[in-house]
Parts: structure tokens; C-alpha cells; sequence
């Protein structure tokens, strides 16, 4: 047994087998660094040996300059426990692997490991920050892909007898432009994330693109003029509340969404005329 240590008795609240530093009121503490110490100190040492103890740690004595040591760093962190509380040890790192961001800081794509990648906000691996922009763009490309399929049945027979506003586009053009908008529109989102995480700027962001999957199967597919109207109407005020937020937090993300609010309001131009022109 090292020098200036006993093995307490069987008192409540000590545990056999367990060695502590001859501690407590009035006592030296035995571990040549600290000084004496006082009966406060010597009972909170007690209950930190204790909850070690609990917590299926070893002996004290081994390895260690003081309990607090021994503690879980994550249930123990060091700035809720100072060391003029403690008394003069000095306390170990819990841990020399990278440091973890904070609770609030963590996101999404996340490991455990001694290499861990984090992609919160403004830290975001590589691999992270790609898988990422796939997951954007890939999913404003899968609306984009549903509204072609219900377009594509209608767009010959029942969209080509309708009467056209001046300024129509040949049919030709709306895949590629669409296409387009939605890879613009899921980078300006994945800006977004990337700065600020799942922030309430990216709700209006999945609003208006749900918005944006209903007009096809409103104008397509249930061949009602006035309700895909509606439905526009409804898209270019959410796009507008987007381009306004995303602004506050990233210009380039606004930037990117400029082209598509354009668009929408072509759109719903063409649609208004549709409906007027087409009205029975």
C-alpha cells in the first residue's frame, strides 16, 4: 500500500477493496501535492470516490493524481468541478482525441471513432459535405422527375389542344430549364445547411419545394387550370420568404434561388393565361 494511504473501514457509503488517500478534516491528504485539506473538501472527495466507485471505476491510487481524475469526463466535465473546490490536484484531460463540437453544434452524418467527422455547421468534412449536396440536389431532382412523369401523359393530347398565351415556350425547353432550377435550388439549400445546419430557413425551403410537387398533378394531372394557379400562387410566396431568409444567412444561396422565383412568375403567367384563354 503506498505511503499515506489506509484502506477504510466498512463505514456507510465506503466500498471494500477501495483505497483512499488518508483524507479528510484536519488531515494530509498523502499524494504529495496537496496541502491540507478541510472537512468540506475531505467529504466531497468521499462522495467523488463513491460515484467512481459506482461507475465501475479501479483503485484511486493507481495512476492518478486525485478522483476527478478517474471520473467520466462526459458525467464529470472539468469546469463544473473547480479545483479550488477539490483542493490543489491537478485534474488529467479525459481525452486526447479531437474535440467534440458542441450538443447544440452537432448534426447530421455523423460516426463515432478516433476519427470522427463532424458536418456542423462550418466544420464539415469533405465526405460529409458531398454525401450532403448529393442528398440536396438528389431530392429537388426526384419532385422534378414526379412532376415529368405526370406531365408526360397529358402534355401531348390535352396540354396541346389548349389555347396558348403569347410568349409559350416549345415543349422542348421545360425539361432542360426545370432541370436546371432544381440543381440550383438544391445547392442553395445545402449552402444553407452548411452554415447554419437544419435551421428554420430550410423549413421554408422544404415548403416551397412540396408546394413546387403539387402544381403538376394539380395542372397535369387533374387538368385544372385555376387550381394550378392557386397552387403558384402559394409557391411564389414561400420562394420569396426563402430568397429573404436564406439572404440573412447566405447571399449566395439567395442568389442561386433568384433564377427559379423568375421562373415561377413566367409560369404563372403562362398558367393564368391558360385559364383565361382556355375558361368555359
Amino acid at each position: 500500500m503506498a505511503a499515506g494511504e489506509r484502506l477504510v473501514g466498512r463505514r456507510p457509503g465506503d466500498r471494500p477493496g477501495i483505497t483512499k488517500p488518508a483524507g479528510g478534516p484536519g488531515s494530509a491528504c498523502g499524494c504529495g501535492i496537496c496541502g491540507r485539506r478541510s472537512a468540506r473538501t475531505g467529504w466531497f472527495e468521499g462522495a467523488l470516490y463513491d460515484i467512481q466507485y459506482a461507475t465501475g471505476g479501479t483503485d484511486p491510487s493507481v495512476g492518478a493524481s486525485g478522483p476527478v481524475a478517474l471520473l467520466p469526463g462526459v458525467l464529470f466535465p472539468t469546469a463544473l468541478f473547480p479545483t479550488a473546490l477539490l483542493g490543489s490536484h491537478p485534474v488529467r484531460p479525459a481525452s486526447k482525441g479531437p474535440a467534440r463540437p458542441p450538443p447544440d453544434q452537432e448534426r447530421v452524418f455523423q460516426k463515432s471513432g478516433p476519427n470522427d467527422w463532424w458536418s456542423f455547421p462550418g466544420s464539415s468534412a469533405p465526405r460529409a459535405s458531398a454525401l450532403a449536396l448529393v442528398g440536396f440536389v438528389g431530392l429537388c431532382l426526384l419532385v422534378g422527375a414526379t412532376g415529368g412523369a405526370v406531365t408526360a401523359g397529358s402534355v401531348r393530347v390535352w396540354y396541346g389542344a389548349l389555347h396558348q398565351p403569347p410568349g409559350t415556350p416549345p415543349n422542348w425547353l421545360f425539361g432542360p430549364v426545370w432541370t436546371a432550377l432544381y440543381v440550383t435550388i438544391g445547392i442553395s439549400g445545402w449552402l444553407v445547411w452548411r452554415r447554419r445546419g437544419p435551421a428554420r430557413e430550410l423549413l421554408l425551403w422544404g415548403w416551397q419545394l412540396a408546394v413546387n410537387a403539387l402544381w403538376a398533378p394539380a395542372f397535369f394531372g387533374l387538368h385544372n387550370l385555376a387550381l394550378g394557379l392557386a397552387v403558384l400562387a402559394v409557391l411564389l410566396v414561400l420562394v420569396g420568404l426563402t430568397i429573404v431568409r436564406f439572404a440573412r444567412v447566405q447571399r449566395l444561396a439567395a442568389w442561386l434561388m433568384l433564377p427559379y422565383f423568375g421562373w415561377c412568375c413566367f409560369a404563372a403567367y403562362l398558367n393564368a393565361g391558360f385559364w383565361w384563354l382556355n375558361a368555359i
